[in-house]
């Protein structure tokens, strides 16, 4: 009976050992980049990458009176940890900013205001070069309306915590779905909840690529 029971005890902690090993395996994210011939644990030619991170493209924001199109939105931060075993690249944005904004009221220019940021990043593997890059945290934006005129108003808004998809390569792609920001401030005018979407090219590394480690 006692060597009965220490076998079936030897086997649950084997397990369990090999559980922590596949879950830590499965987690496993490294981010690398075009440079050298390094390799391992980048696949050749590449090598993991931190520095500076920067991405621009556009954005849409579905209004309840229509789409605001800003034709310039920029993100930028850094990446402070490639990934590696049991883990996934981490970083922090610490700009996010939207510009050259139509106006869904007056059919003129919006001004935007970013009012505030803080979101951590981290990223990790999906398939091939690709990923999701996941924030943490919030940022405000507040939009001015009819600007040059008597009806002129605002309407703020925080996007939480949220997702982008990652198509990595020469000029990777942060793809947003459906961001959703929720009203923070302003009148009747504001609708309670709006929805970002959009495409940024990544800049800064110039190539971006999502592994499996």
């Amino acid at each position: 009976m006692r060597t009965t029971r220490i076998t079936v005890l030897a086997l649950m902690a084997a397990i369990a050992v090999l559980a922590l090993v596949g879950a830590a395996s499965a987690s496993a994210t490294i981010l690398c980049t075009n440079s050298g011939t390094q390799g391992s644990p980048c696949p050749s030619g590449q090598t993991p990458y931190t520095g500076s991170f920067s991405a621009n493209g556009s954005i849409k924001i579905a209004w309840n009176s229509g789409v605001i199109e800003c034709s310039e939105a920029s993100q930028s931060g850094s990446i402070s940890n490639s990934g590696g075993i049991g883990k996934n690249a981490l970083g922090e944005l610490t700009s996010a900013t939207l510009s050259k904004c139509t106006d869904p009221y007056c059919n003129a220019a919006v001004a935007t205001e970013a009012t505030g940021l803080w979101w951590d990043i981290d990223f990790r593997s999906t398939s091939g070069n690709d990923g999701m890059m996941r924030t943490m945290g919030s940022v405000g934006y507040r939009f001015t309306f009819c600007s040059g005129t008597i009806f002129k108003f605002f309407c703020s808004y925080t996007i939480p915590s949220d997702e982008h998809t990652v198509h990595g390569g020469e000029g990777a792609e942060l793809v947003l779905s459906s961001m959703g920001g929720v009203k923070s401030g302003g009148g009747a005018l504001c609708p309670q909840t709006v929805s970002f979407s959009g495409k940024y090219t990544v800049t800064q590394p110039s190539s971006l690529y999502v592994h499996a480690y």
